[in-house]
């Protein structure tokens, strides 16, 4: 036999060794075999991760991980309460200065001085006038009343039906026997208020109280235009005397 032949006769017996020899490995190599009887097949391999197309802004596709956390949704802002401050209490109103009802004549006035009665606050109050010196002192202190509160004693409080409308409204005031008969124009036009419950019981409170200074005036016939019934009846009432004790 040639050397030729020899090599291929011993090429030929390791393969054949290498096919019936059982596998061996080195004893520091870990060998890894499986039961040819096993049940349970063998664990999948890990899932690959997966890309996710998703549009840019720009209209460019890019990739991203399918199990990437997604972003949180955007939430629109609570409406903000409007908190407005709480409504004040109303002002009070301003305080209204009770009326002083405290009016002179001048000291230094000549004439003869008088006294008329005008309503101020709730009240009637007397205020002095200084007129020409006469004897006939319930006429004169009649025409006072009838011509009202003078600007001074109007802004001390004093208030009035009397004044320019019936500043000349007396016509005539005769006194017998304690008795005043005093006849006035009519003025009820000029004053209808005067007609109310409670104007009556001012306009005849002022009269009264002028009326019955003087002494010897025990009672008082008034008229309009020398009718009672007309005084009266303007004030709702039948004709009547008004009387020092308040009728």
């Amino acid at each position: 036999m040639t050397q030729r032949h020899l090599r291929a006769g011993m090429r030929l017996l390791l393969i054949a060794l290498t096919l019936t020899a059982p596998a061996c490995q080195p004893a520091d190599l870990p060998r890894e075999t499986a039961a040819a009887d096993s049940s349970e097949p063998p664990p999948p391999p890990p899932p690959l991760p997966t890309e996710t197309v998703v549009d840019t802004p720009t209209g460019a596709s890019a990739t991203e991980p399918a199990d990437s956390p997604s972003p949180p949704a955007a939430v629109a802002p609570a409406e903000t309460a409007v908190v407005r401050p709480p409504t004040p209490p109303p002002a009070p109103p301003p305080a209204v200065a009770a009326p002083s009802c405290d009016v002179q004549a001048p000291a230094s006035a000549e004439g003869q001085r008088l006294t008329v009665f005008f309503t101020c606050g709730e009240e009637v109050r007397a205020v002095e006038r200084v007129v020409p010196p006469t004897r006939a002192v319930l006429r004169a202190a009649l025409e006072q009343l009838l011509r009202g509160p003078t600007a001074e004693e109007r802004a001390a409080g004093f208030h009035s039906f009397f004044g320019d409308a019936t500043a000349n409204a007396l016509r005539s005031v005769v006194v017998r026997d304690g008795v005043a008969h005093i006849d006035f124009a009519d003025f009820s036009r000029a004053i209808p208020n005067a007609s109310s419950s409670a104007g009556s019981a001012q306009l005849l409170g002022q009269l009264r109280a002028t009326i019955f200074q003087y002494p010897a005036i025990r009672t008082a016939e008034i008229t309009f235009d020398r009718s009672c019934d007309a005084f009266w009846n303007w004030l709702q009432r039948d004709c009547q005397r008004l009387s020092r004790e308040g009728n």
